[in-house]
């Protein structure tokens, strides 16, 4: 008995944490109008953010001060490679990570965006694939 209730908590922190906004910055906790936000599309796991391990792949917000910001993710549906978007964050702004099939040479190929919410401009500076693993 001992056992589930170990793990029913644990099961409870984990989806606890998966509801957080993690910040992606030292120092205090700072006004959205501060910082740049960014929502992690359906089909998306987040495998790197600036270079660091974010953690487990629970979360789908996070927090970033203004500035370039790299993203490396892979896609739940089973492609090997990770695809690594960069792209200028301003303050204030709010922008989705949106993943989509394009036929390249004949072959159905998944890629990524990023995308500012605010007039659904894609704001990807650079794009490219990471064959690496974690």
């Amino acid at each position: 008995m001992p056992f589930v209730k170990f793990l029913s908590v644990s099961v409870l922190v984990v989806v606890l944490a998966g509801c957080a906004t993690p910040k992606q910055f030292d120092g205090p906790e700072r006004a959205d109008s501060e910082v740049a936000i960014l929502h992690i599309g359906e089909n998306l796991i987040v495998e790197r953010l600036n270079d660091e391990w974010p953690g487990i792949g629970l979360v789908d917000t996070y927090k970033f001060l203004p500035g370039n910001v790299s993203v490396g993710l892979r896609t739940t549906w089973g492609i090997s490679s990770r695809i690594v978007l960069v792209f200028e964050a301003e303050a204030g702004e709010q922008y989705k990570v949106q993943a989509y099939f394009r036929e390249e040479e004949g072959l159905d190929m998944c890629t990524a965006e990023i995308i500012d919410l605010s007039d659904n401009r894609i704001v990807t500076k650079e794009r490219r694939t990471d064959r690496s693993l974690l």
